[in-house]
C-alpha cells in the first residue's frame, strides 16, 4: 500500500527519536524515507501514527533490508516489520 506518512522511529542501542516518512506499507515490509544512512541488519523500534485517530498507532519492529540515497540526500530504507502492534 502506497502512503505518505509520518514516522518515528529510533535504535534499540539509541533512545533518541528520529523522524521519518513512509512511502510503502505491506504486512511484511515497509519502507520509508529517512535522513541518515541505516546499516543492514540493524533493528529499529518503529511508531506509524494516522493522521486521524480512527485507528491506533502502529508500533514494530523492523529490521534494515535494503537503505539506498536519493539525489535529494535523504535515503530510502526498507525493512522487514517483525513483531507488529
Amino acid at each position: 500500500m502506497t502512503l505518505d506518512s509520518a514516522l518515528e522511529y529510533h535504535l534499540f542501542n539509541d533512545n533518541k527519536t528520529y523522524l521519518g516518512n513512509v512511502k510503502n506499507l505491506s504486512a511484511t515490509g515497509i519502507m520509508f524515507t529517512a535522513d541518515q544512512s541505516l546499516p543492514l541488519g540493524i533493528k529499529l523500534q518503529i511508531k506509524l501514527t494516522p493522521e486521524k485517530n480512527i485507528t491506533p498507532p502502529m508500533e514494530a519492529e523492523v529490521r534494515v533490508t535494503r537503505c539506498d540515497k536519493r539525489t535529494d540526500g535523504h535515503y530510502h530504507v526498507a525493512g522487514e516489520l517483525n513483531k507488529v502492534s
